[in-house]
């Protein structure tokens, strides 16, 4: 694991958004934008204990994980990029970027332990995001 998690790694490469505006509006149009980010970490971690068999709750971990992500980068003071980049390497998974986090939850690797890993991760991701961008925002 390196000392510091970019976000995304196509926008530390000057490349455009994959996803164009899809994380760029409000969580209305998101799945499960209408649960809190706290909700949603706990149904995200919860799946692991059900047999991962609810791809929407998934989806709406992915969802939430880019969404936050974007509004974290936007609100981030440049200096503290390197400070945000080092604490995401310190996370669950923490080598994975939050678009390959959010990737990851929907994925889930190769077989249930694996799975279980990734949603654990997940929730840890969506909560640390969650608690970033309130204290970051003006």
């Amino acid at each position: 694991m390196s000392n510091r998690t970019v976000a995304a790694k196509w926008r530390d490469n000057g490349e455009p958004d994959p996803h164009n505006n899809d994380y760029n509006e409000g969580l209305g149009n998101l799945a499960y934008g209408h649960l809190s980010d706290k909700v949603i970490a706990e149904l995200t971690e919860d799946l692991g204990h059900q047999g991962l068999s609810s791809i929407g709750f998934r989806m709406g971990a992915k969802d939430r994980i880019r969404w936050l992500s974007r509004r974290v980068v936007e609100v981030c003071p440049p200096e503290k990029v390197e400070e945000v980049e080092t604490q995401r390497s310190q996370l669950p998974m923490g080598d994975l970027t939050d678009d390959e986090m959010a990737n990851a939850t929907i994925n889930l690797g190769d077989n249930l332990k694996d799975g279980k890993d990734y949603l654990k991760a997940g929730k840890a991701r969506i909560l640390w995001l969650s608690n970033l961008y309130k204290e970051m925002q003006p």
